[in-house]
């Protein structure tokens, strides 16, 4: 079933801003190269998208199908604050897998750097920022845990660092500022803004992951998720996987799964992907996209 606008069935799902914004890319968007020499077409900071809906959902894509378990291994492989590379590819997230190869640092100018060792990349920026990067053997001390308290105002959760742009063997693209909002009890809202945005492969992990650290934050501080939203900069996609995007606009969204934590978890650290629950999601199915290396 066609998107397009004189055919939806439901114009207010929060999921046709993505799709919108896909379109607007493809049909706007400049041509430009890129490290994979595919091309890419790029659009430069459209407007913010609109709130997510708040608890208890997730704003996980219904028009194709993105698996939980993966984004959690990922977002859990994040949180450890690891930069090495096996761990989390073991378990089905490869999007980073050609990063840390042989061929791919030594061409980078990381000749002295070891196979599958990343850098200063998502996790050790989230949970180390400003410490000296090593080697991702070396034990570096804990920055962001516990922070947050339910009278604080404002969090910053930042995965970049200018300082270990050029140590990373990927230049890391977002990073999050959580707040409380003023109803109630107040409940732990996200704003994601992500520096790079590939729109077809990307950005759906990034709002499903964002959305569950959220939820995850919420939980161990007592409070309830609020509203999410995406901020955006350079929205691009790959030329090899346009003829994919355009099958993904022509799904129409279904209903928006809700998330739910399964137990009682005291440290964020303590999760394991047993302890959430995904209700009422029927996704279309997946769109095989190759991750950019």
């Amino acid at each position: 079933m066609s998107t397009s606008s004189t055919q939806r069935e439901n114009f207010t799902h929060p999921e046709y801003h993505y799709l919108d914004l896909v379109r607007n890319m493809l049909t706007n968007g400049e041509q430009r190269p890129d490290k994979r020499r595919a091309g890419t077409t790029s659009l430069f900071a459209t407007p913010t998208a609109p709130p997510q809906p708040e608890k208890p959902h997730t704003p996980v894509l219904s028009t194709k199908h993105v698996f939980q378990k993966v984004i959690l291994y990922e977002l859990f492989w994040f949180i450890s604050g690891s930069t090495n590379n096996v761990p989390v590819s073991a378990v089905g997230a490869k999007i980073l897998e050609g990063d840390g190869s042989r061929a791919y640092l030594d061409c980078i100018g990381l000749t002295e750097r070891a196979q599958r060792d990343l850098g200063p990349v998502y996790g050790f920026q989230l949970r180390h920022i400003g410490a000296k990067y090593v080697d991702c053997h070396m034990g570096y001390p804990v920055q962001c845990k516990h922070h947050l308290r339910p009278h604080h105002h404002v969090r910053m959760e930042s995965d970049r660092s200018g300082e270990d742009g050029v140590a990373a063997v990927s230049h890391v693209c977002q990073f999050y500022v959580l707040y409380k909002d003023g109803k109630g009890e107040g409940a732990l809202c996200c704003v994601l803004y992500q520096r790079s945005c590939d729109m077809g492969l990307g950005v759906p992990f990034n709002i499903a992951s964002s959305r569950l650290l959220t939820i995850m934050i919420a939980h161990v501080c007592g409070l309830e998720p609020g509203e999410f939203r995406d901020t955006m900069g350079d929205e691009n996609g790959y030329a090899d996987r346009e003829d994919t995007l355009k099958v993904q606009l022509e799904r129409a969204p279904r209903e928006l799964p809700t998330a739910k934590i399964n137990r009682q978890v005291d440290d964020i650290d303590d999760f394991k992907s047993e302890d959430f629950k995904r209700v009422g999601h029927d996704p279309h199915p997946g769109i095989k996209m190759n991750p950019a290396v």
